[in-house]
């Protein structure tokens, strides 16, 4: 897709260009491009996107968050009521090249434009890889210019030049250290390493469910909380879980967790 001139336009358009989708759109002021929202805009172009006419609701939020994350190539303004977002996002693998209208507080998808791999060429692997060869080439090359030319100092050849000019080469003794003590063992080394640390979260009568997975989130003990969400419902746990207090543990496998959830909390 080539990129369209921005010359004429907007000064605010034209600073969006290249950022983040997500921040470009708050960033001229449109409203939250929801998941709900592109959930439905994009079923007219789901045909596009999967060889298998259909991709279930995980997938359809890992394209959310790629696109959301996605590079802004360009920005039209149409009829001076319609704002067109050139996206590019990377999901499954694929480079995903998308066009999204906004037009009365309500983003549309227009349509899927790409769907390829980045070229070698351009990819930051290919510059850090030509960018380390040129550095071990100067190296290289400014090693062999520094001993051209030069014959290696060995102590044979410090001797005779010593002899030969009248000097006499003296053999330094290295001073003798007084012994010191040994240095005593601080409380942090002679303490016991602490055990993995804890995570507490107390769910209190009236709250979502989904309030535990972005805890867990947040304290990294899972990957994802939308994904975590999917699997409190696939088990029942939602539906189970008791107001108290729960207690997790750095390091504890999803089961683990569900277990935690599954059992009767301390108040």
């Amino acid at each position: 897709m080539s990129t369209i001139s921005t010359a004429g336009m907007h000064p605010l358009l034209s600073s969006v260009v290249h950022l983040p989708f997500q921040k470009a759109g708050s960033d001229v002021g449109c409203s939250e491009f929801t998941f709900k929202h592109f959930q439905r805009a994009i079923q007219a172009h789901l045909h596009i996107l999967s060889a298998q006419s259909a991709m279930n609701e995980l997938e359809q939020h890992k394209t959310w968050q790629a696109l959301m994350r996605g590079e802004v190539i360009a920005v039209e303004c149409l009829d001076d009521e319609t704002l067109v977002f050139h996206v590019r996002g990377k999901t499954f693998g694929k480079y995903v090249d998308m066009r999204f209208a906004y037009l009365k507080e309500m983003w549309y998808i227009q349509a899927v434009t790409s769907i390829h791999d980045r070229p070698f060429w351009r990819s930051r692997l290919r510059y850090l890889l030509s960018l380390g060869g040129g550095v071990v080439a100067a190296a290289s090359l400014g090693f062999a210019l520094a001993n051209h030319g030069t014959t290696p100092v060995t102590q044979q050849g410090a001797s005779d030049w010593a002899v030969a000019n009248g000097y006499e080469l003296v053999k330094k003794t290295p001073p003798v250290l007084a012994s010191s003590p040994p240095a005593k063992a601080t409380l942090s080394e002679t303490k016991a390493a602490s055990p993995n640390p804890t995570y507490v979260f107390t769910f209190k009568l009236g709250m979502p469910v989904t309030d535990i997975s972005s805890f867990l989130q947040k304290q990294h003990l899972i990957n994802d909380a939308y994904a975590f969400d999917q699997v409190l419902k696939a088990s029942g746990a939602d539906k189970s879980i008791w107001p108290g207090t729960y207690t997790f543990t750095s390091g504890m496998s999803q089961n683990q967790i569900l277990q935690v959830l599954k059992s009767k909390p301390t108040h």
